[in-house]
């Protein structure tokens, strides 16, 4: 059996990470209207949030892309039962246990989580003294969530060797002072990550991700990916070749005409009628794990050939 190809491109793994930067930035540029104290309080729990949802987002999507990570051996199959049951496709299975893996892992502490960001991804771990910086963060702003940043317990356990008090009962503050500095370092911590993401996938491009799809359905010289497709190196617009395809098309065999005619449609309603003859296709009895794997292409990326 072929092994099927990673669907992911490096622009959407760093996609959820530029989208906290650019709207932690936004914050931070406009830092000087803010001057309540419940101006200061929402936007700190919202630049936290934003960081996390970033973690969550790039996890998820790597996983979805890459599922031999996923650690099978503890998966529940009680609670995936209905997914199983009820899913058609394979990945919407995966995207539930994805979920699954995900809240559980961000109930660990942050310290463990972005240790495990940083494995998953195979990057370099977070320094240890702005892991700590970030550790003491979390727990100020679950401590405004819960407890109205009076300090108990639980702040002090899990605040880590730069909480702020060691004293139940002492209400903490966060001030603008405060935010900045959160904000300075979520934004110098996304930003590492960003680069070091971004040249460990860079391999990761839409067009790789395009031919790869091409070359697991297609294993025949008369199927070469060029010379089918051309795509711009300026523009990155994908084009029909029809000049080089119509020298090979005739020579297609009715599985390698059906797939290219299931494949066509994706780019053109009428491209397969102008180029294909309907009675050299076949029935899909054989090439049902072809289809089906096409099928979660096309789910995932629904508009593959509008922009590579």
């Amino acid at each position: 059996m072929r092994k099927k190809p990673f669907l992911m491109t490096v622009d959407e793994l760093v996609e959820p990470i530029e989208r906290a930067i650019t709207d932690i930035q936004i914050i931070k540029d406009d830092i000087e209207a803010v001057q309540k104290d419940y101006q200061i309080k929402s936007n700190f729990t919202y630049v936290f949030s934003l960081f996390e949802c970033s973690i969550n987002e790039t996890i998820s999507y790597l996983l979805c892309a890459i599922p031999n990570k996923l650690e099978f051996n503890k998966l529940d199959m009680k609670e995936l039962k209905d997914s199983i049951l009820n899913s058609t496709l394979s990945s919407t299975v995966l995207e539930h246990v994805t979920e699954k893996y995900v809240i559980n892992a961000a109930y660990k502490s942050l310290d463990e989580y972005l240790k495990v960001f940083c494995e998953l991804l195979g990057v370099q771990d977070i320094d240890k003294i702005t892991a700590d910086n970030l550790i003491e963060k979390k727990a100020s702003r679950n401590l405004l969530t819960h407890n109205n940043m009076k300090v108990n317990s639980k702040y002090i356990k899990s605040a880590g060797k730069n909480r702020r008090s060691h004293k139940v009962g002492t209400v903490l503050t966060i001030d603008k002072s405060y935010l900045e500095g959160t904000i300075n370092t979520i934004i110098e911590v996304l930003n590492k990550m960003l680069v070091n993401i971004a040249t460990k996938y860079k391999a990761y491009t839409r067009k790789k991700l395009l031919v790869d799809i091409w070359n697991f359905l297609f294993n025949s010289p008369m199927l070469k990916f060029d010379n089918y497709w051309t795509i711009d190196s300026k523009t990155n617009h994908v084009s029909f070749n029809s000049i080089k395809a119509e020298r090979c098309i005739s020579n297609l065999s009715s599985y390698e005409t059906t797939m290219l005619s299931i494949w066509m449609q994706q780019f053109s309603q009428t491209l397969a009628s102008d180029f294909l003859e309907p009675r050299r296709t076949r029935m899909w009895i054989g090439m049902e794990d072809e289809v089906t794997f096409f099928a979660t292409v096309v789910k995932k990326y629904p508009h593959i050939f509008q922009q590579v």
